[in-house]
Order: C-alpha cells, then structure tokens, then sequence
C-alpha cells in the first residue's frame, strides 16, 4: 500500500489502479482493511490521519477513487464532517467510517447522511470484508433481488463502422441511468478502441480483461473492484488495451460475467462490436433485446438486412430494434424509408437526427449528449428509445432521500 502525500501537496490524478483510499488513525485498522481490499484486488492508498486528513487532501486536487476508509474517532462533530467529505466526492464513492463509540445513533446519524456503514473498533477481519463487499457493489432493486429476477439486457451494434452505435449505447445507458428505478451497467466490448470513459473523460478500467481470462474469479466483490462509476447509477466496464497484445476468451467467461453483472444491475447496456456477433453466440441469446445502429445508406441497408437475417437464426427469440441514427435534418437521405424498410424486411422503430454541433458541444466538454444538449431533437429520439431498452415507461421522480452524494 501506498502513502498519500501530506496535506497541501497537490496530485493531478491517482493511478489508474488506485480503487480505494483509506486513512485511519491506527495501524490496526489500516492492516485489517489493507488485507481485505488487497484481496478484493483493489490498489489502496493508506494513511494515518483522521477524516481532516481525507478531505484536505482531496480538496487538494487530487482524484477520488471509489472506496474511501475514513476514522472519526477525534472527530467533534462527525456529521459536519461526513457532510464536509461529500462537497470534494465524487458522485458514486462509498464512505465506511471507522470509530471507538460503539453508539447505535451515531451509526444511525452517519448511515442517514450517506455513510454506507460505520465500523466499531478494533474491526474484526469478517466485518471488514462484509463492509467493503456492500460498499463496493452497486445499488440494486430489493424487489429483484428478492425475486431473484435477472435483470435486463441489451446488446447495441453497429450495421456497420461510424454510424454511430457506442454513442447510442453510452447515452442510452446515461438516460436510463437517471431514472430512480433502475442501475446501468454499460459494457464495452471493444477492449482495444472502445470509447465508452474516453468520452466521459474517464480513466479506462483495468479489469475486464482479467474477468474474461480468468472467469474464476467474477463476483459481486471483483465486479464491483474494475467497475468504472460514471454517475451514481451508471456504471462503465470497458479497457484500453495494449493493441500488440492480444488474447482470446471463451464464451464461458463472457457468460460468467453477464450472469454477475445481470444480478447486480438492473440494465445491462452492451456495446457490442459486429465481428463479435458470432464469435460468441451465447451472448445474443442471453440477451433481451438486441439494438442494430444504421445510417440510411445502400451499404447500411445492406449490413442492417444482413445483421437482421443472421439473427434469425442466431436467436429468434431475442427482440430486435433497427435504429437509424444521424438522419439528416431538412433534406432527404440517399434512400426513403420505405424502400430501406422493405430492404432489411424489418421496421424502422427509432430515428436520430444529426445534430452535428451538440456532438462537438458534447465531445469538447466530455459529457453525454444528454448532458451537453438534454433538449435537442437527438436527445428526445434517445429518450423515447430507452422506454423500449428498458422495457418500461419511466416512473415519476420521487422526492430525493438525503444522502452523501446527492448531486447528479
């Protein structure tokens, strides 16, 4: 483990890896959690100190992992405190607070504020594990869970390259991911050029690879440990490979971790290049829905009524949407739609309009076009295409519970 630097200096960013922070007073409490995270595969960096410790050091500049360990054992108002961490947090990051008061309302007080568990001292190594396993998955329907019902997902790719596909799938997932009601996961599939946290100005995860080499170990815990939080309910799983090296995975591994992803997530959003269509078969049939990307062009057409055709065979009783995207404002395409539709013998269920600047607008800022221009015609046609992702109408906003990271 690695010690943080003394208040006052200032980081650019942590490391890639770096996945926790944990800064506690006592050497006791930071070996039980340096073990427990270790063994979670996560890379920590710890520190004696107190929660003063932690927030100036993140009002430093430096970057906030998603796991932070804070000890609020000499802290006078621990509340002011917690409240005093969440304004240099990031949506998304889990708090454990660590102390000597074995107080119920404490416990109560700093659970009300966001604080995902407080742990008495001396931490026992079992409920540090149990701590760090909740803190780190993401939040899920109780009434799914009870049920024991998979949750939803959908496969996006692309008829052919450019049209657009990534930037259906990373927006949908967003939109998606402001309803109260449902938890994104949003896989991208291209390990080597994916796109999905470049767009976001995010760091790339550092375990998807792994995941699918090593399927042995996929679980809540691990899944949790290479998710990339994008905002409280949208999580990334995506890489930035090495181009000269490559590998190969089975579709076992593939299937291993779609399974874990399905039990934690509400929605699974996967961004699927179209060379691996067939490559992993078992992945379309998993699949609830499966979304084609196309332009309104002849070699559209073509590839759309040829990805249309394989599917058929591939898995008839997956559900199908032909999504046009970038059509063209104010003038016709190369082909009406009526011809394109008799062409790939399937409906058009979505257009997009180009909109050309809000995509600048949206690139130059790093944000999702539901963002950068939430009320522009593109992002209304990928509003009403998330009813059909995620199967549902999307519920009234709820008034919003306190909490940590309230900010959206």
């Amino acid at each position: 483990m690695t010690a943080i630097p003394r208040p006052g200096t200032t980081l650019e960013k942590m490391p890639e890896a770096l996945r926790a922070l944990v800064v506690v007073e006592d050497d006791e409490t930071r070996t039980v959690f340096g073990e427990a995270l270790d063994e979670a595969g996560l890379e920590v960096r710890s520190e004696s100190g107190g929660i003063a410790v932690t927030v100036e050091y993140l009002e430093g500049g430096a970057a906030c992992p998603p796991l932070i360990v804070v000890d609020v054992e000499n802290s006078n108002d621990p509340l002011a405190d917690i409240d005093a961490l969440a304004e240099v947090c990031n949506p998304g990051t889990s708090v454990l607070a660590v102390g000597k008061a074995n107080d119920v309302n404490l416990f109560r007080d700093l659970v009300a504020c966001g604080v995902a568990d407080y742990l008495v001292k001396p931490c026992r190594e079992e409920h540090v594990r149990t701590a760090v396993a909740n803190a780190l998955r993401p939040p899920e329907s109780a009434t799914d869970k009870e049920l024991g019902k998979p949750g939803r997902m959908v496969v996006v790719v692309g008829s052919r390259g450019g049209v657009g596909a990534s930037t259906v799938a990373l927006n949908a997932a967003w939109i998606l991911a402001q309803r109260p009601d449902q938890k994104i996961a949003l896989v991208d599939l291209d390990l080597y050029f994916g796109t999905s946290t470049f767009t976001l100005d995010l760091e790339p995860g550092r375990g998807l690879r792994d995941a699918l080499e090593h399927p042995d170990r996929v679980d809540s815990l691990f899944i949790s440990s290479i998710a990339v939080p994008a905002h409280e309910r949208l999580h990334i799983f995506g890489a930035e490979e090495p181009i000269e090296n490559g590998f190969e995975f089975d579709a076992h591994a593939l299937d291993i971790l779609m399974t874990e992803l399905r039990h934690d997530f509400r929605t699974v959003v996967v961004d699927l290049p179209r060379h691996f269509l067939t490559t992993p078969p078992e992945l379309i049939s998993m699949a609830d829905l499966i979304v084609f990307v196309t332009d309104m062009t002849l070699s559209g057409m073509r590839d759309t009524m040829r990805l249309v055709s394989a599917m058929k065979s591939i898995a008839p009783q997956v559900d199908s949407k032909v999504v046009v995207n970038r059509m063209p404002q104010g003038r016709k395409g190369p082909i009406n739609r009526t011809d394109f539709e008799k062409g790939i013998e399937h409906a058009i269920d979505c257009v997009i309009p180009e909109d050309v600047k809000s995509v600048s607008v949206a690139a130059n800022v790093g944000r999702p076009l539901a963002v950068a221009a939430k009320k522009s015609k593109t992002v209304m046609a990928l509003r009403s295409l998330c009813d059909d992702i995620a199967g549902t109408p999307p519920k009234r906003k709820r008034s919003a519970l306190l909490r940590l990271l309230g900010r959206k």
